[in-house]
């Protein structure tokens, strides 16, 4: 999916700068030769980093972030949900949760008392779970159990507001 908007707030804390934010995804699917499209995808976060010196205005950069993964269903994914529901299954139409958790490695170069610049690559690993569901409908044994996991990679670059 593509990143629509990241709010991320943080504060300085014994040399390391702890906080939350929250990521807003665009539809989130599966590509390939098996397309599917599962809906939005959102995070709500916490996150730590720790800057190290290695020159007069260049800082490397390491940090962590894990947290909570919310999937609203929408396009095949909705679909599947009401044929399930058509045909008997007791599925819920609500977000569907999961987690994830991940680590990033770059650099912060100061080029003002409040700006500085910043690239970091990331890797993260991610869990949703769509479906857990078992019943009897009609006489016959039902069971539903579908989850995704997967590793998502980025480079970011940007620039950091220093209040």
């Amino acid at each position: 999916p593509d990143n629509i908007a990241t709010l991320i707030a943080q504060r300085d804390v014994d040399g390391a700068r702890v906080g939350g934010g929250v990521r807003v995804f665009g539809n989130y699917g599966a590509g390939g030769d098996r397309q599917f499209g599962f809906g939005v995808l959102n995070q709500l976060f916490a996150s730590a980093e720790y800057g190290v010196p290695v020159a007069e205005k260049l800082e490397a950069m390491f940090g962590a972030r894990g947290g909570v993964a919310l999937l609203v269903p929408g396009r095949e994914f909705a679909q599947e949900i009401d044929r399930l529901r058509e045909q008997g299954v007791g599925v819920w139409k609500v977000p569907r949760v999961g987690w994830f958790a991940g680590l990033s490695v770059g650099a912060r170069r100061r080029m003002g008392d409040h700006i500085l610049l910043r690239a970091d690559v990331a890797g993260q690993l991610e869990q949703l779970f769509l479906f857990y569901t078992g019943q009897e409908i009609n006489g016959l044994e039902f069971d539903k159990d579908w989850s995704t996991f997967g590793l998502r990679m980025g480079l970011t670059l940007g620039v950091e507001f220093a209040l």
